[in-house]
């Protein structure tokens, strides 16, 4: 995963807050952004995510691929990655 910036990630319940002091803000990611979040940062790309999600969840291999989308979309909005990268 490619950072614009060097966010420090917090955990507490399953449930993530990206700290980011380059702009004073934070972001919270519920649990599925959490497990997104980790996995972009081990270098899965986004349809392994998916599968992974797949066997851990239940919810479909479709589904659980735009909900990465979706993820990465907000993220990269927020400037925070940048989906080219992924």
């Amino acid at each position: 995963m490619n950072l614009k910036l060097k966010p420090v990630l917090a955990e507490a319940e399953g449930e993530g807050i990206l700290i980011i002091p380059e702009r004073n803000c934070l972001v919270r990611l519920n649990e599925t952004g959490l497990y997104v979040y980790k996995r972009l940062q081990e270098g899965y790309k986004p349809e392994e995510i998916a599968k992974l999600m797949a066997n851990e969840y239940d919810v479909t291999e479709e589904k659980a691929l735009e909900d990465v989308y979706d993820f990465i979309a907000s993220m990269e909005k927020k400037g925070l990655i940048n989906e080219k990268a992924i």
